[in-house]
């Protein structure tokens, strides 16, 4: 059997101290602002794949090659954008293709598609999120002040950015430590 090595990301130092600071700074605005659990949202973006080909294969010792099928789209991506409340509520899902053009195919109710040159979220993408995904959710009709927890990616970082969100869509935002995402993001 072989496998594909992986390399995690290191921790920062004195990590644990950053994680127990970041959870205080979260308590502390959700109880200045009065935010529920419903109100503070996670979100974030995971790279996804249209063909994942296995990273193990199993062959006879000695073998000279060991043929893998695939569908050729290896390493064709997409983005996919996820955003979770406290109290376990879902927002739709945004779907970021690599291409410069919509989709012609159905895509289901719920989803909300964007397209980028290389399938990554950036200002327009964020913008797209905002309107699509943040702005419709259950809770902001009441027009209740919420919490959007988000690691440190530039785009979501960006001035212009954080203030279209707290203006438009009545928010405050708390940003992730660089390098703390794996352990202050569900």
């Amino acid at each position: 059997m072989h496998s594909k090595p992986t390399v995690g990301q290191k921790l920062p130092e004195s990590w644990e101290e950053k994680v127990t600071n970041f959870h205080q700074f979260v308590s502390r605005r959700k109880e200045e602002l009065a935010i529920q659990a419903d109100c503070v949202f996670n979100m974030d973006e995971v790279p996804m794949s249209f063909d994942a080909p296995h990273s193990r294969t199993v062959d006879t010792t000695g073998a000279e090659s060991v043929p893998v099928s695939t569908t050729g789209h290896e390493k064709t991506g997409f983005t996919v954008v996820l955003a979770c409340s406290e109290s376990r509520k879902k927002l739709k899902p945004m779907v970021i293709f690599e291409r410069k053009t919509m989709p012609k195919e159905n895509v289901p109710n719920g989803v909300v598609v964007h397209c980028h040159s290389k399938g990554w979220m950036d200002r327009d993408g964020m913008a797209v999120w905002g309107e699509k995904v943040w702005h419709p959710r259950p809770m902001s009709f009441f027009d209740r002040t919420s919490l959007l927890v988000f690691d440190s990616f530039s785009v979501r970082i960006d001035e212009n950015v954080r203030n279209t969100f707290k203006t438009e869509h009545k928010r405050t935002t708390a940003v992730i430590p660089g390098g703390l995402t794996k352990k202050l993001q569900p």
